[in-house]
């Protein structure tokens, strides 16, 4: 049997995007590249938030039905802290989020931004209020890490892409075993 499709795999909501920066409780600039999930049956979503500067933090809205009446917190939700990160000095961006169920947390993977460009920094939370940093997992010139909800050999793993600067190549996709929680 050939299968035939006849139609849209995906249809677009008439109102995208769902969110500006109108809909904010607190002044910024844009909204954008949300990561995605389901927690306690609502959905929810880290946004990147850019400020005025140009640097970016994360914000949590959540929804019933994923489309609309989104609850909003009322203020930066998880932000750099260049302090004890350095590497987040111009902002973080790009989360990913994976349920770990052998640790009960999500993981947050994303992309930090420092003086010698962007790298990939993980986290952890268990209710999105509250987040727990390892830091930095790979060097400078890699973005958009997501982080495998299994162990593969004992070892987590992560698909990062690393960001040459020195070639015209295109960033490829890889990845990577990187530590043991």
């Amino acid at each position: 049997m050939i299968w035939k499709w006849h139609g849209e795999l995906f249809q677009r909501y008439k109102k995208s995007p769902i969110l500006t920066a109108e809909d904010w409780p607190y002044q910024v600039h844009s909204v954008f590249n949300p990561a995605a999930a389901i927690v306690n049956g609502i959905t929810l979503l880290l946004i990147r938030v850019e400020d005025y500067r140009g640097f970016s933090h994360f914000t949590v809205a959540r929804s019933k039905n994923g489309i609309d009446d989104w609850e909003i917190d009322s203020q930066p939700t998880f932000v750099p802290d260049p302090i004890n990160y350095p590497e987040e000095r111009y902002g973080i961006e790009d989360a990913r989020i994976t349920y770990i169920d052998e640790m009960g947390k999500w993981a947050v993977a994303y992309t930090a931004f420092s003086d010698s460009g962007p790298l990939t920094a993980l986290a952890f939370t268990e209710d999105f209020c509250n987040f727990d940093r390892v830091g930095a997992t790979m060097p400078p010139e890699n973005k958009n890490s997501a982080v495998f909800p299994v162990r593969f050999n004992g070892m987590w793993a992560m698909l990062h892409r690393p960001v040459p600067q020195m070639t015209t190549k295109k960033a490829n996709i890889w990845g990577y075993p990187f530590l043991q929680i």
